[in-house]
């Protein structure tokens, strides 16, 4: 009911999020106070979530899961789900501030950042403001004209990875382009190349 409802009764103290379960404010608060409890039996590297956990043991295991699309090896199913919205142009994790959209949750967290965090980090030609220094020195690629990511099959080059990544989707025969109405980018096999 509580998924209906939108209810989140169960809020972290420290940082003001809000979770529908108690058992996931706890899990939560494991990032506050650093606790550990998901040991590898492995090496002893330890971990605040299971699934983290899970997704450590792949590199003692070397299980591997594939993307059904263009084929890409992925170490955990998760990490496919996630890649497999590159194809889809799902991208479910929203900003509630600005409606800006991301297919993984880790790029909204960072995404999210920008408006709630000073903006140490300025362009010494156009005055804008960023909270990461890695967000700068991309912006500051596009004042230099410099294109450092590049692809490897064509040798076109791209002034930040993304770009690049959408790009070497067209070598698998997916096509990539932005839908009219939303501006989101959208992935389509290439029924030319298979």
């Amino acid at each position: 009911m509580l998924i209906h409802t939108g209810e989140k009764p169960h809020t972290c103290s420290e940082c003001g999020n809000s979770f529908r379960h108690r058992g996931n404010l706890r899990i939560h608060q494991r990032l506050h106070t650093g606790e550990k409890p998901y040991k590898c039996q492995y090496c002893g590297d330890a971990f605040p979530q299971q699934p983290e956990l899970k997704r450590h043991l792949i590199t003692h295991t070397g299980e591997m899961h594939l993307c059904t699309v263009c084929g890409k090896a992925l170490k955990d199913p998760h990490t496919l789900r996630a890649h497999e919205r590159l194809h889809t142009g799902d991208r479910p994790f929203l900003c509630k501030y600005c409606g800006k959209s991301y297919p993984i949750a880790t790029k909204l967290r960072r995404h999210l950042k920008s408006h709630l965090e000073e903006k140490p980090f300025r362009c010494h030609v156009c005055g804008m403001g960023y909270s990461f220094q890695h967000s700068l020195n991309r912006h500051l690629h596009s004042h230099r004209g410099k294109k450092p990511h590049t692809c490897l099959e064509c040798e076109n080059s791209f002034n930040h990875r993304g770009n690049l990544r959408i790009h070497q989707l067209l070598h698998t025969g997916v096509t990539a382009f932005n839908h009219a109405h939303t501006g989101k980018c959208i992935c389509v096999l290439s029924s030319a190349k298979h």
